[in-house]
């Protein structure tokens, strides 16, 4: 009788199956992975925004003065400064903070013609009524917005099942 090798090792098709299994499954995981990505991205965002929006009210009650927010999508900053101009422009005497950011906000605002954020002091019913929404893709609807009331109180609106964003007035809001 001859004798008989023991052989160890894998075939070439245990090989494949193998490998074809791993990139189903890694197929699987891309996707999920770029979905919690997003999710990941959109909640620092946010969180960076509530915190910014946070630091104009309490520099407003601080200064006792004009605290702006001011959204530039170019640069993507959001520009938090002293504003010592007239309702209608901006006129910074102190930049307080600029964050970075990714992604685009849109901001409406009372009054219209001012087109950033106000802040002010002590005084009540003073303030801007606001909305400010965030597009993390100018070709997807918004992920959240943020509702700004006169007396500075913040509330954060998400879209609705069928994944329209509404503003407190009811209209839609875009990208």
């Amino acid at each position: 009788m001859p004798a008989v090798k023991n052989v160890y090792g894998f075939s070439l098709v245990e090989l494949l199956t193998a490998l074809f299994i791993l990139l189903i499954l890694a197929g699987m995981a891309v996707p999920m992975l770029q979905s919690y990505r997003e999710q990941t991205n959109n909640r620092i965002t946010q969180f960076n925004l509530l915190n910014l929006l946070k630091t104009a009210q309490q520099e407003a009650e601080v200064r006792d003065s004009k605290i702006g927010v001011s959204f530039n999508n170019l640069t993507q900053q959001i520009l938090l400064f002293m504003d010592d101009g007239d309702n209608s422009e901006i006129r910074a005497s102190a930049i307080i903070a600029v964050k970075a950011f990714t992604g685009v906000f849109h901001l409406n605002s009372y009054p219209i013609y001012r087109g950033y954020l106000q802040f002010q002091g002590y005084i009540l019913n003073a303030g801007d009524n606001s909305t400010i929404w965030y597009c993390p893709y100018p070709d997807k609807p918004p992920a959240w917005s943020v509702v700004i009331n006169r007396a500075h109180a913040v509330h954060i609106e998400y879209p609705d099942k069928a994944g329209v964003l509404r503003d407190s007035k009811a209209h839609v809001l875009r990208c």
